[in-house]
């Protein structure tokens, strides 16, 4: 190793000869080495969420020129392309500050093909952003791009243009005076003298810096700032010292020094040609003060000792961690006690009255912008597995940009995602448990980033995602010929029937269903050969969604460890019929090259492409699905067998939005109970059930979770065994002391229900009264069947679900353990008997314990529901948040064109009517069913128009 060259305490050695220093020809090679990490490109386990990239992360060469050597600062993207295409070799790039959007920046790289490609940089409070990447510094970015991975295919940086002349990266400021940081704030305590680069404008008054001394980042109050730009670039650093003489120097060290302490300046010797810079580097030995000379050119790279360094940062480290003489390393610097005494003296500012806690950037509102806490998970890769975070995220709309922070009161965040590199996708309950998932993916510089966000319910989570779907870049692909006001909207209806495996070679499997990679379902676990799935997914598609795919996963057998993928089929949407049923086997392919089918998976899937016209066109759809008569909604309820849950959600949609919900559910109801016979009343699915069953999602979602979510939590919490099953018991288990305690968590949800009466929602009151009233006019002498009509639907299809999957309901963050989840299947039971005032018999004998309590509690159950009914108020309007009625009338619309023949075979159906008046009554019935055949051929017609 070659030794530093130095000098002792002679004037003549700093007027001695320097050598000429060794200027960068455009070749990273002579101060970076390529390190690529195979496993990183591919998407390691191990950088699951290894976004965040600085100079401490271990594995990764993140060396880079000095910013002189590639910042441009602000010229135009015209002028980029000229520098770059001045020079011969590819793989060479500059770094400049984006014209678009201040505050930003822009790589601009000349490939291989010779075309100028340019990158933008998000930059946030000294953080920055390219693609799903965070980096600490400019540098970094630089360094990772250049020696750890490919910014095009297989193509890096490889050499920096220089500019004509040197730009600053930041503004350098200098504090007057000193500053006391607000507790609670981002602001940094600042002291007198103190140097800061400006890393962000906020505002006139406010700044986000980061200490030259400190190397630590907060908020910066500007008006206690000098600009000191033009000034040594190492200002302010702990161990350069502005402006002080070699006999200063050495009497600093010898009076104030130990043993490798140090001290940099500026040298006394002339500046050399080309702008070369000079330092002198003090050190103190055991018994003098030597001094060694660095020298820097005019591309910023410092010479010293033979080697080349990017940063006097570098050369202090270096020698930190090896001899720059023999038996002697750099220890801590000499601080400059007179600081404060050479700053000039100026004037005390008063304080301002506007702290920095009135300008936080999340409360900077712009139209179209939004805000709020969810939760988040990220990764590379889909689905991402870790533990769920709380964040409070800000949604930039007209800047396209996504910032999540620690907390509301944050300035600086903890992540941005650019939306013009993203596309977003609703995320089914099946993944995680929860209705309230979306899923953000970044495609950007040849890597997928995955961030799979929680919102505080489905409702929210709708907002949250038509949003960032209308900031993404590739929304332009929705953009049609032929009318501007017509939408057009993909969606996927996707069945998993059965699978079979060339070999038995797994005892349980599953599939994951992903959207263009990023994965958003995942089927239950089939436990043997024939493997059936039997599930369906009704999914929306962005106008950007090009393939989706399902991966089977198996456990067991063979497979000793969990969730090995066995197979993979990929589908490309435009290779599908449109509204169209596709049932077909595929096969499964394995991830690697071999082309060996692993067996075959059937799936039936209908993909539409739907075309939505402006609301007046759907007028006489509208006339006849809110018509009293209610002929067409039961029509469409008879023969739309494979979309009951569709056909259900979107009627409730347009009866709320048309304010005609509580009319028509009345009339349905009145019907269903006119028709039915007591054992079998609201036992079958019928169209009354399936409405009531969503409008009861749509408006008590929040009564739901203000009478379960606490008692639901407690169980959790408690964490013992209430089972009463001696099959599932250990010996010597005392099942009275678990009798006690399912009695105990029975009566504490109980409880909470029945105290519940004036925090249900009056629209459903009302139902529920309307209900009772025809049930009661058909068995005036029934006390049970009056309980049951009510009880059947608020606690059998409505409470009892949410008991049996809460996580479903967004009443858990987490799945419930597995005695958690027993305890609530046992509480969900005897709440179904009690529902339905019946008690356990021979079917489940370990159960019959329970009686005696259900026998105590049924007269309460009773008189809740009997209070519950009564209620004499006029219904309310249902808040919705907003809605598309085109689009909903445009589902009715699509449904029964898919179920055309059916619609048809009813209205020419033949009968033997026995009389004149019979003929007419069947004549009546069938000529609304005539209008919506006659409406569903009109509207065909009128799209083509639209479009064409």
């Amino acid at each position: 190793m070659a030794s530093p060259w130095h000098w002792n305490d002679h004037d003549s050695t700093e007027d001695g000869e320097i050598p000429e220093p060794i200027y960068l020809q455009l070749d990273t090679k002579l101060y970076a080495s390529r390190n690529r990490d195979n496993n990183y490109e591919s998407g390691s386990e191990s950088d699951s969420e290894g976004e965040e990239i600085s100079g401490d992360d271990v594995g990764f060469d993140l060396s880079a020129p000095p910013p002189e050597s590639w910042f441009h600062g602000r010229i135009s993207r015209q002028t980029a392309i000229s520098r770059l295409q001045n020079r011969p070799n590819p793989g060479t790039y500059l770094i400049r500050e984006s014209e678009a959007k201040p505050g930003d920046y822009a790589i601009s790289y000349l490939s291989k093909s010779g075309h100028v490609h340019h990158f933008r940089i998000n930059s946030n409070c000294g953080d920055y952003y390219i693609g799903g990447r965070q980096f600490y510094s400019l540098k970094d970015l630089i360094g990772f791009y250049t020696n750890c991975s490919f910014i095009l295919q297989n193509e890096s940086l490889e050499a920096p243009v220089v500019p004509p002349r040197p730009v600053p990266l930041y503004t350098m400021l200098r504090a007057t005076q000193p500053h006391m940081k607000t507790p609670g704030t981002d602001e940094l305590n600042v002291s007198s003298g103190e140097v800061f680069q400006l890393l962000s404008r906020l505002n006139d008054d406010w700044g986000w810096g980061r200490s030259q001394r400190s190397d630590e980042g907060g908020l910066i109050p500007l008006a206690i700032m000098d600009d000191v730009t033009d000034e040594d670039p190492n200002l302010g650093r702990p161990w350069f010292h502005e402006g002080i003489s070699k006999d200063e120097v050495m009497h600093l060290l010898k009076e104030k020094g130990e043993p490798g302490s140090f001290i940099v300046r500026l040298s006394a010797t002339p500046e050399g040609s080309s702008g070369t810079t000079r330092y002198s580097l003090a050190v103190r030995t055991a018994d003098r003060v030597q001094r060694f000379l660095i020298n820097k050119d005019s591309c910023g790279f410092y010479y010293f000792g033979g080697r080349h360094f990017n940063s006097l940062d570098e050369v202090i480290e270096r020698y930190h961690n090896e001899a720059i003489l023999e038996g002697l390393r750099l220890k801590n610097p000499i601080p400059l006690d007179s600081n404060e005494a050479r700053v000039p003296d100026v004037p005390v500012i008063p304080a301002r009255q506007n702290r920095s806690d009135s300008l936080f950037v999340t409360k900077m509102d712009m139209p179209g912008d939004k805000k709020g806490k969810m939760l988040l998970r990220k990764g590379k890769k889909s689905p991402v597995h870790t533990k769920w975070k709380e964040f409070f995220f800000v949604l930039r709309f007209g800047e396209h940009k996504l910032l999540y922070f620690e907390n509301e009161n944050s300035h600086r965040s903890k992540g941005l995602l650019d939306l013009k590199q993203c596309r977003v996708y609703a995320v089914h309950p099946s993944l995680y448990g929860r209705n309230d998932c979306f899923v953000v993916m970044i495609c950007y510089l040849n890597e997928r980033f995955f961030h799979y966000i929680c919102a505080q319910s489905a409702e929210a989570a709708q907002e949250w995602i038509s949003l960032l779907k209308q900031c993404t870049e590739t929304s332009s692909h929705n953009q049609q010929h032929g009318d501007p006001r017509v939408q057009q909207i993909r969606s996927l209806s996707l069945s998993l029937r059965d699978c079979k495996l060339a070999k038995a070679q797994s005892t349980q499997v599953s599939c994951l269903v992903d959207i263009d990679g990023a994965c958003i379902a995942r089927t239950k676990k089939a436990p043997e050969m024939p493997y059936v799935f039997d599930e369906i997914y009704f999914i929306d598609l962005p106008p950007y969604a090009e393939n989706f795919g399902i991966e089977l996963n198996g456990k067991g057998g063979l497979l000793k460890a969990a969730d090995i993928s066995i197979g993979r089929v990929s589908v490309f949407l435009s290779d599908l019929p449109n509204s169209q049923e596709d049932d077909k086997w595929h096969q499964l392919l394995p991830n690697t090259k071999s082309a060996v089918a692993k067996g075959s998976i059937r799936m039936v899937t209908t993909f539409k492409h739907e075309v939505i016209l402006p609301l007046e066109e759907y007028k006489e759809l509208k006339e006849l699905i809110l018509s009293d008569d209610l002929v067409v909604i039961e029509t469409l309820a008879s023969v739309c067998k494979d979309h009951h849950a569709e056909l259900a959600s979107t009627l409730i949609n347009i009866f709320c939005h048309y304010e005609r919900v509580i009319p028509i559910l009345g009339a349905c109801l009145a019907k269903s109970v006119e028709r039915e016979d007591m054992p079998t009343l609201f036992r079958s699915s019928s169209l009354s059930t399936m409405l009531m069953d969503q409008f009861m999602k749509l408006s008590g979602i929040k009564y739901l979770h203000h009478i379960l979510k606490e008692p639901i939590q407690r169980i959790m919490e408690l964490q013992k065994s209430c089972e009463l099953n001696p099959a599932s018991l250990p010996k010597g288990t005392d099942i009275m002391q678990n009798l006690e305690r399912l009695e105990f968590h029975l009566s504490d949800m109980l409880n909470s229900i029945f105290t519940s009466v004036d925090h249900c929602p009056g629209n459903l009151r009302i139902t529920f009264r309307l209900l009772q009233e025809k049930v009661i006019a058909k068995w005036p002498t029934s006390e049970t069947v009056r309980t049951r009509a009510v009880s059947g639907f608020l606690f059998l299809r409505f409470i009892c679900p949410a008991l049996l999957k809460p996580q479903l309901f967004n009443l858990v963050t987490e799945n419930p353990s597995p005695i958690a989840d027993r305890t609530l299947k046992l509480v969900a039971k005897g709440i179904q008997n009690l529902a339905n005032m019946v008690e356990f018999k021979a079917k489940e004998p370990f159960m019959t314990s329970l009686n005696p309590y259900i026998q105590r509690i049924m007269p309460q159950m009773r008189n809740f529901i009997d209070e519950l009914s009564k209620y004499s108020s006029e219904p309310s309007h249902v808040y919705l948040d907003p809605v598309d009625p085109a689009r909903d009338l445009a589902t009715i619309a699509h449904l029964s064109r898919t179920y055309e023949k059916g619609i048809s075979d009813l209205v020419g159906k033949t009968t033997k009517p026995g009389g004149k008046e019979e003929a007419k009554q069947v004549s009546i019935r069938n000529s609304p069913i005539r209008k919506l055949e006659n409406t569903i051929r009109s509207l065909r017609q009128k799209e083509k128009h639209y479009l064409f």
